[in-house]
């Protein structure tokens, strides 16, 4: 075994504060130490600006990283010694003292409930295993976004999911970069060519409700429908699907009008304007989390009527099944109406894309405009 896999980091003060560091290696027996030059610092993740305390946290992770590249050379089988291993091996990818400041950073930016933070949660631990799989740090992410691309497509996860976690990763890989004070490249938006690689991996993905391999697809539910099934469903569960409609709000959105911190109507141009937070955008702007529905329509002042009274009550999916008599009108229905709905009722494509909240108008042409209808202009 070479000197360099068996030495170590660490860390010497001189009396103004300042640190140094030094390797320390055992060869033949007989202790040598080294400063290492101040130029091969950025390479180990280190910046001469660093507090001591942050410098020496940096070192023991730096030291954890090498021994584990030592124990992956030995190939230790034991189990025990496998068990140890993973928990050195979360440690240096995923810091304990950062992990906690980092998630009430996060959670706190997010404004969102209890089940938003759960998915966040659940999110970050999908990266974890990743990370930990493919042994990357932050400061590789970016280098090395081909594997991670490479890994969502293996793992059979959506498009929009794997949007969703490259920008938790960049949240996390930002924060770590501020705390080492080190350098970090995000990675940019999921090109469209792996996007469609993404997409035709998970439509292999069986499960659950599938048929030939791919995922059941909402079918939207109109108002006409709806009221169809007025006397079948509670009240409150008939005034939730209300709202998906003539909305188009997400499942997590309406769950949030429960809390006033999420969102808020305010008057523009003597138009009511319901302006509600995103809690499912991640990796964006506090400020562009917002999103802005003007109230256009009598059915939508009455359903900010509900949101004020809070009157509405999240169903559950077999509730929907018995009322409805099918697997296919979901908690998303409404919203999968509300691009035909808002057509008709003569608005733009774009306005209502804004207001689905989609970054990119092909979302709701691709994904929410029905094809399947007969529509035609009238010929002068």
């Amino acid at each position: 075994m070479s000197g360099k896999i068996n030495g170590s980091y660490y860390i010497k003060t001189i009396k103004s504060g300042k640190w140094y560091l030094y390797f320390e290696v055992y060869i033949h027996n007989k202790k040598t130490q080294k400063r290492v030059p101040n130029i091969t610092y950025s390479e180990l993740g280190l910046n001469p600006e660093l507090s001591l305390e942050d410098a020496k946290i940096r070192v023991s992770r730096l030291n954890k990283e090498r021994s584990l590249s030592r124990r992956e050379l030995e190939s230790r089988i034991n189990s025990s010694d496998n068990i140890s291993y993973l928990k050195s091996l979360d440690e240096v990818f995923f810091p304990t003292q950062y992990l906690k400041e980092f998630f009430d950073k996060i959670l706190l930016e997010s404004y969102s409930g209890i089940n938003h933070q759960k998915k966040i949660k659940s999110h970050f631990k999908f990266l974890q295993n990743m990370v930990l799989n493919l042994k990357l740090q932050p400061s590789q992410f970016e280098k090395n976004k081909d594997l991670i691309f490479k890994y969502f497509i293996k793992m059979k996860i959506t498009s929009g999911y794997s949007r969703k976690l490259i920008g938790l990763l960049n949240s996390w890989g930002s924060f770590v970069s501020e705390k080492e004070l080190s350098y970090f490249a995000p990675i940019k938006k999921l090109p469209t060519r792996v996007s469609a690689q993404i997409d035709d991996s998970q439509r292999t993905k069986r499960g659950k409700n599938t048929e030939l391999g791919v995922r059941t697809v909402s079918n939207p539910l109109v108002s006409s429908f709806l009221n169809s099934k007025k006397d079948e469903l509670d009240p409150k569960v008939f005034n939730y699907l209300l709202l998906s409609i003539w909305f188009g709000l997400r499942p997590s959105e309406i769950d949030s009008l429960k809390d006033q911190k999420t969102w808020q109507i305010i008057e523009y141009n003597g138009i009511s304007v319901l302006k509600i937070y995103q809690s499912k955008l991640i990796g964006v702007k506090e400020e562009d989390r917002w999103k802005l529905i003007p109230c256009i329509l009598e059915e939508q002042l009455k359903c900010l009527e509900i949101i004020k009274g809070k009157d509405f009550k999240k169903p559950l999916i077999k509730t929907l099944r018995k009322a409805f008599e099918t697997d296919k009108i979901t908690l998303y229905s409404g919203r999968k109406g509300f691009v035909d709905l808002m057509l008709d009722k003569n608005q733009k494509i774009e306005n209502i894309s804004l207001w689905l909240g989609h970054r990119s108008l092909n979302t709701t042409w691709k994904f929410y405009k029905q094809k399947n209808l007969v529509k035609f202009d009238e010929v002068s």
